[in-house]
Parts: C-alpha cells; structure tokens; sequence
C-alpha cells in the first residue's frame, strides 16, 4: 500500500511544485536556496490539496489520517525542496536521485499517520 501512496504522492508532489513554481517566480541568483516565503507557501498548498483529493479516492485511511499525511510530506518536502530542483521539475524531466530521496525520506517519515 505504501509503494502505491508513494507514487501517488510523487505525482502530486510534482503538480504541487510545478503550481508553486507557476505562482511565484523563481529568482535565477538564488536556485540553491531551500524555497521559501510565497513560492514555498504555494508548493505546500498545491502538493497538500492533490495529495489529500487523490488518497481520499484511492486510500482506506480516514480523512484525519489522509490530512495529516499530506500535510506532514508537504510540509517536509517543501523544508528541503530548492528553488533549482523546482525549475527541474517544471521541465517536466525525470526526477533526479537526490531529490527522489528527499520525497521517500518524507514518506517514509510520514507514514506513520496512515497507520
């Protein structure tokens, strides 16, 4: 179950970022930087929003569960998350390593609210 929460949590991490990335422009001179301030802000909600919409669907959790596990890897992605790894993502490319281990140390992390 949790590998099939993984994905779907990736797909909406993705839509998530790629809406906070759309609302607020991501300044080329600090692409390093962890995301902050409204680009962060947006990235939470729009990852928070899909995650909790599609587990509503597809999970066997209860909706307190299901909120507090979105919210908790929207939160803890969006702590390690870097503007450059945003501009990634909104290429639409493959995710890289680095950034695939900060979503599964997130889930993993996480989990323990759809126990």
């Amino acid at each position: 179950m949790l590998k099939t929460i993984g994905t779907v949590v990736v797909i909406l991490f993705l839509a998530g970022a790629l809406w906070g990335a759309y609302k607020a422009v991501v300044q080329p001179n600090n692409t390093d930087e962890i995301v902050s301030g409204v680009t962060r802000d947006n990235f939470i909600s729009g990852t928070n929003e899909g995650c909790i919409e599609s587990l509503q669907q597809e999970s066997k959790s209860t909706s307190d569960q299901i909120t507090d596990y979105c919210s908790c890897t929207s939160s803890k992605i969006a702590n390690q998350i870097t503007s450059s790894e945003i501009v990634v993502l909104d290429g639409g490319g493959a995710i890289p390593a680095q950034l695939q281990s900060k979503i599964d140390a997130a889930m993993n992390v996480c989990s323990q609210y759809l126990k």
